[in-house]
């Protein structure tokens, strides 16, 4: 057996040659595209629980102004579905959230529950002490969800910023620019 080089190259095994790397150029691009598509569902559900949060602290600030204008009725509907809320976004939500802020949610909607269980729907008088609860019960909820919304908010800024590494040089990076060179010529 002779050295492969002496061997000549006929035109079927440059076609060959030529379709393999179309092939892996093509395989790379699409790649590259599931990856641009995968960040950017990511973006968007970010985007959809930094909203759902925002209106969970726009919930409980209702809920707040309904406790102080002591509207009962209104104030539990606004409980009910604030709680709802609260334990929805604990389950849909659980991957997006940071070291104690699952927790808290939990602990802020057994709070809501409690609050619900307090107020007097059989038009009994609430006394100063107990409006202070309440009312102090909805401003802890505004400062248990805001922070997330505002994080969520702004993730893709800080993503940008800093938590991305520099993808320069990897190597699919560098494998596209190489044959995106051959086909140039």
């Amino acid at each position: 057996m002779g050295n492969w080089l002496d061997k000549t190259i006929d035109l079927r095994t440059l076609l060959e040659l030529f379709g393999a790397l179309v092939a892996l150029y093509s395989l790379v691009k699409n790649f590259r595209q599931n990856k641009a598509i995968r960040a950017a569902r990511g973006r968007l559900l970010n985007q959809r629980a930094a909203e759902d949060f925002h209106d969970m602290a726009s919930t409980s600030a209702s809920l707040e102004t309904m406790i102080r204008s002591r509207q009962w009725p209104r104030a539990a509907e606004l409980a009910i579905e604030l709680r709802g809320s609260l334990t929805r976004a604990y389950g849909y939500w659980s991957k997006l959230l940071l070291g104690e802020e699952s927790a808290n949610l939990l602990a802020t909607a057994e709070q809501v529950k409690s609050l619900l269980d307090s107020f007097p729907l059989d038009e009994r008088e609430v006394n100063d002490e107990e409006l202070l609860r309440m009312t102090t019960v909805c401003d802890v909820l505004i400062l248990a969800v805001n922070p997330i919304a505002g994080r969520l908010k702004y993730i893709d800024q800080m993503e940008e910023e800093s938590w991305l590494p520099n993808r320069k040089g990897s190597f699919l990076n560098r494998m596209d620019q190489n044959i995106s060179s051959l086909f140039k010529r």
